[in-house]
């Protein structure tokens, strides 16, 4: 069953890339309806070849012992497609990755196997590529941080502020339009994720009244997620940078799936240094982390998290996939370097993400 499973999981990561438009939960069943079938194959082949074996042994004895051989071979199976599915369940978006985060069987088996192959991450990336990179590198349950505010405490006045300097951003990486948020931190500068912009060659960044400028990226940082952006003409206002404090509240300034600006409440319910891995999943990485409650969405990837007096206390970069009312911020920590840097000369996107 588990080699039935390996070799599943080999050939599934181009059969699913023909479904290019499907969901994450569409994708996950047609994951699951491939591994399944190669799973009964392979257990298939397994008993036709342990019964012709079977047959020639000699005596009872010897029968007796194939037979508790047989046993725990099938138990190793059963772990074996576990460690297999686990990086792909734990994070697909909703029950799925719950179920996955809250299993002691699961932890036992990430703590004392080594990491799957790299087919089963080309996997995970395709199922559940929205929320990379990953935050943690351990599974991890999100915190129950209790429901997102219902108001952002914000005035119309710092409102209109903000809005007026926050952006769109949209490029195309290897025939995907990848689209995200971003914000004005300083003359014709723009900040969001780096997931948003990679494999790019050009980029944009879309106004508040509509209009498009076209930008520069002049500093990727795949480890942290960030990016800068110098668009030329942008001409809006920077917004200030303050530190979080837990318990602060605001809004988060993005465009969920590409669409309207909206302001998402939130609360910080954490601050921590999160190990997890960068966008690509090649390294680990270290980052300061605002654990949020709100509820975001794809497309919020690169906002600005506001506080009342229209300070940007963090930057929206992942939500949790096993809760969908707890989403996480990079720390202005992480930005303040990288403003600090050279940002006047093109620098190369990396490599798409998928």
């Amino acid at each position: 069953m588990g080699v039935g499973v390996a070799v599943g999981a080999v050939v599934l990561a181009p059969i699913l890339r023909t479904f290019d438009t499907a969901s994450p939960t569409e994708l996950l069943f047609i994951t699951m309806a491939v591994l399944v079938g190669a799973a009964f194959g392979g257990q298939a082949l397994g008993l036709r070849l342990g019964a012709r074996l079977h047959a020639t042994l000699p005596g009872s004895a010897g029968r007796s012992a194939d037979r508790v051989a047989g046993a725990g071979v099938a138990v190793a199976g059963v772990v074996v497609s576990i460690w297999l599915l686990l990086p792909l369940l734990a994070d697909v978006p909703g029950w799925f990755a719950a179920q996955a985060r809250s299993s002691a069987i699961a932890r036992v088996v990430e703590d004392r196997l080594p990491p799957p192959p790299d087919a089963v991450d080309s996997l995970r990336r395709l199922l559940g590529g929205s929320q990379l990179p990953r935050v943690f590198e351990a599974l991890r349950r999100a915190p129950d941080l209790g429901p997102p505010p219902t108001v952002t405490n914000i005035d119309q006045a710092v409102l209109d502020r903000v809005v007026m300097s926050t952006v769109r951003v949209e490029g195309e990486a290897c025939g995907r339009v990848q689209d995200g948020s971003g914000f004005v931190v300083g003359p014709e500068l723009v900040v969001t994720n780096a997931h948003v912009v990679a494999g790019e060659r050009a980029t944009v960044v879309q106004r508040s009244d509509g209009t498009e400028v076209a930008a520069t990226v002049v500093v990727f940082d795949p480890d942290r997620d960030l990016v800068i952006l110098r668009a030329p003409g942008l001409q809006r206002a920077a917004l200030p940078l303050r530190d979080a404090e837990v318990g602060d509240v605001g809004a988060v300034f993005g465009h969920p799936g590409g669409g309207p600006l909206r302001a998402a409440p939130f609360e910080v319910g954490e601050a921590l240094t999160a190990t997890g891995t960068d966008i690509y999943d090649a390294r680990r990485t270290e980052r300061d982390v605002l654990v949020l409650a709100a509820a975001l969405h794809p497309g919020d990837s690169g906002a600005a998290l506001v506080d009342p007096a229209g300070n940007v206390v963090g930057v929206a970069f992942a939500i949790a996939p096993d809760r969908g009312e707890v989403a996480y911020a990079l720390s202005v920590d992480e930005l303040r370097p990288l403003l600090a840097g050279d940002l006047t000369q093109p620098v190369g996107t990396g490599s798409c993400l998928h």
